[in-house]
């Protein structure tokens, strides 16, 4: 068994197994997983730190939908959000942080907010007006996507933080790049609302949210992008790959089905 941060040794875990990809929990400070079930009016957190989410105004019928034979977690786009506390193993965006999650809009042509953390050194993840990605800070530019969002579909969304700059990604694809000076505050994140002069709230399924306070190779970036839920997948009996001989695989396999034109 490999110990992890998440481990029952702490009193909290995924599950108790050995994961596929072990290399996707190390680093990790939060990590959210509705597909692997409903949790009430709490969304349940498995990084080991224990910073259990509450899902506000969402009746418990409505917070929990199924999509692609998995759990989701469902917002109204009215007033539904959730709140996680703050992050006390969370660093400074700037000295190196990832930011990891998926999302399924069912709305266009309306700000969508899909994490925010409002006070001093605030900033969002949101999709635009216009259907695009954007990150804005409270010390930086604002950053947007080229390409829209899939509406009616599920998306990946990914921001890389470092001294330097930041990287935004929407599915597989690297979108924008920006310079932002970064700090931490010791306000809750908030999932699907802004909560800072105008309310933004999103519309659709949430899922599979993960934050690092530590850099992560492109190959772990990818291979959190391939599907919902990848981190917590159990390794097989009989299992010699690497997470880089998985996601070459993988890319081979759907390059010959679509005949060579993945990115």
């Amino acid at each position: 068994m490999i110990y992890l941060p998440g481990t029952y040794q702490q009193g909290f875990a995924p599950r108790d197994f050995e994961p596929r990809f072990p290399e996707l929990w190390r680093g990790c400070v939060y990590a959210s997983a509705p597909c692997l079930g409903p949790t009430g009016g709490v969304l349940r957190e498995w990084s080991g730190y224990k910073n259990d989410g509450t899902i506000t105004n969402a009746t418990l019928d409505n917070a929990w939908a199924r999509s692609v034979g998995l759990s989701a977690l469902q917002l109204d786009g009215v007033d539904d959000f959730v709140s996680v506390p703050h992050i006390s193993a969370f660093a400074s965006l700037s000295t190196g942080s990832v930011f990891s999650l998926w999302f399924y809009p069912t709305v266009s042509g309306a700000f969508q907010n899909l994490i925010s953390k409002p006070s001093f050194n605030a900033f969002e993840l949101r999709i635009s007006s216009g259907d695009k990605l954007q990150f804005n800070a409270s010390s930086g530019s604002q950053i947007t996507s080229s390409t829209s969002v899939w509406l009616n579909n599920w998306n990946h969304a990914a921001l890389v933080f470092n001294s330097s700059s930041t990287r935004m990604f929407l599915n597989r694809t690297l979108e924008a790049t920006g310079a932002f000076t970064l700090g931490d505050n010791t306000s809750a994140i908030n999932f699907g609302r802004r909560l800072q002069f105008t309310d933004f709230y999103f519309t659709g399924m949430l899922d599979d949210f993960r934050i690092y306070n530590q850099q992560l190779p492109d190959t772990l970036l990818r291979l959190l992008s391939l599907r919902r839920g990848i981190a917590y997948e159990p390794r097989p009996s009989v299992y010699t790959e690497t997470a880089e001989q998985f996601l070459a695989a993988w890319l081979s396999r759907q390059s010959t089905i679509i005949g060579g034109g993945i990115a």
